[in-house]
């Protein structure tokens, strides 16, 4: 397992796990990003809201990207039944 250093919202953790570092790095940027623009966006909010409201935007990519897989997949299976 991994050891990686990440820093989120001035920050640091230490995590283990068994994805590449650079991938988790990736990931912990994003994180980072997406928090600094909720908390432009609405400086004045309580701290932990701002984990509240990222963490329901989280859900809604989540979400979407599922109903577009969903979509494709349905898409896909229709194709490949044309077929037989």
């Amino acid at each position: 397992m991994n050891r990686i250093e990440v820093e989120i919202d001035g920050e640091k953790y230490y995590l283990k796990g068994s994805l590449p570092e650079g991938e988790v790095l990736e990931l912990a940027r994003s994180l980072d990003e997406k928090l600094k623009e909720i908390k432009e966006k609405y400086p004045k909010l309580p701290w932990h809201w701002y984990y509240v409201l990222l963490s329901l935007n989280l859900a809604k990519e989540l979400k979407d990207l599922k109903q577009k897989y969903d979509l494709v997949a349905a898409a896909l299976n229709e194709e490949s039944g044309d077929r037989e």
